[in-house]
């Protein structure tokens, strides 16, 4: 059936590509043919199928919202939760998450991150009350490589403070409704 934007005249159906199924082959041609050789693997799919990133991007609307990609783009990153106080915490996953988190944390955010024990780093885009603050310095020693211990130092710096905090770790369960 033809498409609101195709019966508004905005897309001549004539002009598309034609391109439907699971196979990439024809996209790969179409790249050949234009000299294109730096593209993604053509495995996978849009995030926007992915029902945990569209959780995430709906959390971003409808607290943030749209207003700059920086936020949009750290949708792709870590293990997302919103705190009780409105805050929104990532959690790297792995060292390349670290890595990028730790790369993209401007002024005006709280980055955290274990000190005596592996662990993850843990951004507050924007920062937060002190009570989101401590609650992400408890996500970060819970997420980290704690290993039983009753306490953990995490490393608390942006917006003008730059502090250790020990915290408890708690089991994960105790952040699970937070999570997007």
């Amino acid at each position: 059936e033809p498409t609101i934007p195709e019966l508004e005249g905005r897309v001549d159906r004539g002009r598309l590509l034609g391109l439907n199924g699971r196979s990439r082959k024809p996209q790969m041609e179409l790249a050949d043919r234009y000299g294109l050789q730096d593209y993604p693997a053509p495995a996978g799919g849009c995030l926007l199928t992915e029902s945990g990133f569209c959780r995430k991007l709906a959390d971003l609307r409808d607290h943030e919202g749209f207003s700059g990609i920086r936020l949009v783009w750290l949708l792709r990153l870590g293990r997302h939760f919103r705190l009780p106080g409105g805050a929104k915490c990532v959690v790297g996953r792995d060292m390349r998450d670290n890595a990028e988190l730790k790369r993209v944390a401007q002024p005006e955010d709280i980055l955290l991150h274990t000190v005596d024990v592996p662990g993850p780093a843990v951004l507050m885009p924007g920062g937060g009350a002190d009570e989101d603050v401590a609650l992400a310095a408890e996500l970060c020693a819970t997420y980290g490589d704690s290993k039983g211990r009753q306490a953990v130092t995490v490393r608390v710096a942006g917006r003008g403070q730059d502090a250790k905090r020990t915290v408890t770790p708690r089991p994960r369960e105790a952040f699970s409704g937070w999570m997007l």
